[in-house]
C-alpha cells in the first residue's frame, strides 16, 4: 500500500442541511471577514445577500465569464423568486445592499445591465480587506450605473483624488 488513505465521505449533520446525504451547496464564512471593519458594517440583510452571491460561485453551468470563476449573476430572478430576499417591487432595497458591497469591497460590478436591460455580471473582491485604510480604493468602473450617476459632482471632475463617502477613493483605472 503506497500510504494513500482513501477520504472519507463528509456526512452533514442535521443542522447544517435538510438535504442529508447528497449535494447540497455551502459557504465558507471565515471569521476575520465577519470581523473586520468592513464586515462590522454589513446589516443582517446585506450578509445574508452577501451570502447568497457567494453561493453563485457554485454554478458552473451559468457563468458570465468562462475564464473568471470568481464572477457572478445576481439578478431579478434570484433575489426576489428563488432566494426571497426582497420583494420583487423592492429593487431599491436589492440595490442599495448590492451598492453596500461593491461600497465596503466585497464585490464589484464588472457589467451594469440597467444600460442595456440585461443582467449585471459582478466579481468577488478582497479589497473589504484594506477596508478603512488609506489603501482602499473603489474604482469607478467597478461601480454600478446608479452609484457613477450619484456620485457628487467634483468627483466627477477629479476622479484620481476626491473621496466619495467616507471610504471610497474614486480611481478611472482598472
Amino acid at each position: 500500500m503506497s500510504g494513500y488513505k482513501k477520504q472519507k465521505k463528509y456526512c452533514k449533520k442535521s443542522y447544517e442541511s435538510t438535504k442529508g446525504i447528497g449535494w447540497d451547496n455551502f459557504v465558507a464564512l471565515y471569521e476575520s471577514l465577519l470581523e473586520s471593519q468592513a464586515g462590522r458594517e454589513l446589516t443582517p440583510k446585506q450578509l445574508q445577500l452577501y451570502i447568497y452571491c457567494r453561493l453563485q460561485l457554485h454554478d458552473k453551468k451559468n457563468k458570465p465569464l468562462p475564464n473568471d470563476d470568481l464572477a457572478f449573476y445576481m439578478n431579478q430572478a434570484k433575489w426576489s423568486e428563488k432566494y426571497n430576499l426582497y420583494n420583487k417591487s423592492n429593487a431599491k432595497g436589492f440595490q442599495r445592499d448590492i451598492k453596500q458591497l461593491i461600497s465596503l469591497g466585497f464585490i464589484e460590478c464588472i457589467a451594469c445591465g440597467a444600460v442595456n436591460y440585461s443582467s449585471s455580471i459582478y466579481k468577488f473582491s478582497d479589497m473589504w480587506q484594506k477596508y478603512g485604510t488609506a489603501n482602499f480604493v473603489i474604482n469607478r468602473n467597478k461601480m454600478t450605473y446608479a452609484m457613477k450617476k450619484n456620485l457628487p459632482p467634483q468627483a466627477m471632475v477629479n476622479q484620481n483624488t476626491q473621496q466619495y463617502g467616507t471610504a471610497i477613493a474614486i480611481h478611472n483605472t482598472p
